[in-house]
């Protein structure tokens, strides 16, 4: 036996006695499910010309053409005294088989035995003599597709091709009405080789087209046409005829699924050419046994959203909290939103403060997509305008074209040139809003083939991010309320106290510092009030702050403290000459500062006090010219 050298001869007499064996016998490794013997019956069975085509290849992958070990392996049960035995139809021969399983040791190494043998006559025979138990063999067989395929509309399709091949139709169908009760959709199809499928054709059918239908499913419980006998209810002049003729569904017998309550939300329909048997007994069980499958589906996969939308809702809000960067924690979560819709790009659009323009802010970009994020930069309002009434009356905007968007002509072309730059054709948004319920923006996702057009999870991920940009906005808020002066708008002491420690822990090169002291602020808040004080302390740190940018502190009421590093002396001098300029050029305004440069800053606490002396010598200066002034005068 090739591929199992370690056989002796009394291996291969066994090798051969099973071989001549009618029933299908295979050997398999317990635990990686590999094949180690197939004798000849089983090869025939399933088409293997040769060993190599199945040895050490999956069981359930070769001999039931699934992906994963068969929902029926009883390997925790199976035992060394005695067989476990069942049987089962395999979808992939289309046959029914009575098995028999059991432990065996071979090498030392547990293997499992299982006799086969195929028993599709056997419950022909007994269908035939026995109705009920036809109709309870074939629905336990839907029930059984139902019940143990992973995929719910594979079995649905698996369970149409049953009944379809049983009264030797050449189609079978699965029609459900929307929920709205507007419209009828072909959700599952099963067709026979050569004939071309017709699913897409029969899409958002108005239910008045079938109407006809229900009424005599509720009276007569079913409906046989056939176009060809003169004897249908049909009128054949009508466009459903004409469709149906179009179709080519001139003979077929449809079933209604119908609710707990009776209400008919459906129908399973066969086509045939000829049909095989006259009994409905069969296609009504398997209705029932469908319409209660697809009533539990339904429930089942309304649940297992609610988890989903509630495992990314708690994973968004888990990444919000925990993350120290705000910015990336946004763009990991837009690409959770956008990775569950299946987009392209997902991206936050927030409204400017006056609300005359907008500004992309965040954006996640899949790979092979070019970001757009700098595209959408003060772009006027306006062009966004018909989302916002869009967001007021539905909470949402979808569109799959922007061809199909209801405006003006005139809004329509603002619109096109910039959607047409950033590929904006296909998306999916909805609205950013306040605490009192003002729309500040919107998140969005961009999509070539979206999975699911319910808002439910875009619009729970958005209150999650407009509740923590408010809240990111308050922290900075906060954060510039400890580190600028309310006043000018400065950096304060605390930002100052910072910066100096940096400076005093780390050796810092071309250091250029000065200390600004405003003169009179004293006497011209006694005499004037402190407005007038406060206007001369904006109008000097606007001074400063023009030059000087952000290396400006105020760290007192008349005190300022310059902190500049990496600057050339002839510049940082050129500076502070401008600053006494601009000072002197004002009547209004006074101060004295004194300042020093220096090529390594080891030491800043000198250098600060260096400073300090400076401004303190030129403030003397300054009380003495001016008490001297007051005594000539």
């Amino acid at each position: 036996m090739e591929g199992t050298a370690n056989m002796n001869i009394n291996e291969n007499v066994y090798k051969k006695i099973l071989d001549e064996m009618n029933d299908i016998i295979y050997i398999s490794d317990i635990n990686t499910y590999e094949l180690y013997f197939l004798n000849k019956q089983g090869m025939k069975q399933f088409n293997f010309k040769h060993e190599t085509e199945w040895h050490n290849h999956k069981c359930y992958e070769l001999l039931q053409g699934r992906d994963t070990p068969c929902d029926l392996c009883a390997k925790n049960k199976l035992s060394y005294n005695k067989f476990c035995e069942w049987t089962f139809y395999n979808l992939k021969t289309e046959q029914y088989y009575d098995f028999k399983n059991k432990l065996i040791n071979l090498d030392d190494k547990p293997y499992r035995l299982e006799v086969a043998y195929i028993s599709t006559k056997r419950v022909q025979i007994q269908k035939k003599l026995y109705n009920q138990i036809q109709v309870s063999q074939l629905v336990d067989q839907c029930i059984e597709v139902l019940h143990y395929n992973d995929d719910f509309d594979t079995s649905i399709i698996s369970l149409l091709k049953i009944i379809a091949s049983y009264y030797g139709g050449k189609r079978s169908y699965l029609i459900e009405v929307t929920e709205d009760g507007k419209f009828a959709n072909a959700t599952h199809e099963w067709i026979d080789k050569d004939v071309i499928s017709q699913k897409n054709l029969l899409q958002n059918l108005p239910v008045e087209l079938i109407e006809l239908w229900f009424n005599k499913c509720k009276n007569e419980e079913e409906i046989v046409i056939n176009l060809n006998s003169g004897e249908n209810t049909i009128d054949t002049n009508s466009y459903l005829c004409q469709l149906l003729t179009i179709l080519g569904y001139e003979s077929f017998i449809a079933v209604p699924l119908t609710t707990n309550d009776g209400d008919i939300t459906g129908y399973i329909a066969i086509n045939f050419i000829e049909m095989d048997k006259n009994d409905k007994l069969i296609l009504k069980a398997v209705c029932k046994t469908i319409s209660e499958f697809i009533r539990k589906y339904k429930i089942i996969k309304g649940l297992s959203k609610q988890i989903q939308i509630s495992e990314i809702i708690i994973q968004c809000i888990e990444l919000l909290n925990y993350s120290k960067d705000f910015d990336k924690s946004i763009e990991n979560l837009l690409e959770i939103v956008a990775t569950y819709y299946g987009g392209d790009r997902s991206y936050i659009v927030e409204i400017s403060k006056d609300r005359k323009f907008i500004n992309n802010t965040h954006e996640w970009v899949k790979e092979g997509f070019i970001s757009k994020k700098d595209l959408i930069k003060n772009l006027p309002i306006q062009l966004v305008e018909h989302w916002l009434q869009n967001f007021e009356k539905e909470g949402e905007f979808i569109i799959s074209s922007v061809r199909e968007m209801t405006i003006t002509k005139e809004l329509y072309n603002l619109l096109s040139f910039p959607l047409k730059i950033l590929d904006h054709n296909s998306f999916i948004a909805v609205p950013l809003k306040s605490t009192d319920g003002v729309i500040t923006g919107y998140i969005a996702i961009n999509y070539t083939e979206i999975k699911s057009y319910d808002t439910t999870v875009l619009k729970a991920v958005c209150k999650i991010i407009s509740e923590f940009m408010r809240k990111n906005e308050m922290i900075d808020k906060l954060e510039k309320m400890s580190y600028f002066d309310n006043l000018t708008q400065l950096k304060n002491r605390n930002a100052y106290l910072e910066r100096h420690v940096y400076l005093k822990e780390n050796i810092t090169l071309k250091v250029g510092i000065a200390f600004v002291d405003i003169n009179g602020l004293k006497l011209l808040n006694d005499t004037k009030g402190h407005i007038a004080g406060d206007k001369m302390i904006i109008e000097i740190s606007t001074i400063l702050y023009n030059i000087f940018g952000e290396n400006v502190y105020r760290i007192g009421g008349d005190e300022f403290v310059i902190l500049q590093n990496n600057v050339l002396e002839e510049k940082f001098i050129k500076s502070i000459e401008q600053v006494r300029y601009l000072i002197r050029k004002n009547p209004t305004l006074s101060a004295s500062i004194g300042y020093i440069w220096t090529e390594v800053c080891d030491n800043i606490d000198d250098i600060i006090h260096q400073a300090d002396e400076l401004m303190y010598i030129e403030k003397q200066c300054y009380y003495k010219k001016k008490e001297n002034n007051r005594k000539i005068s």
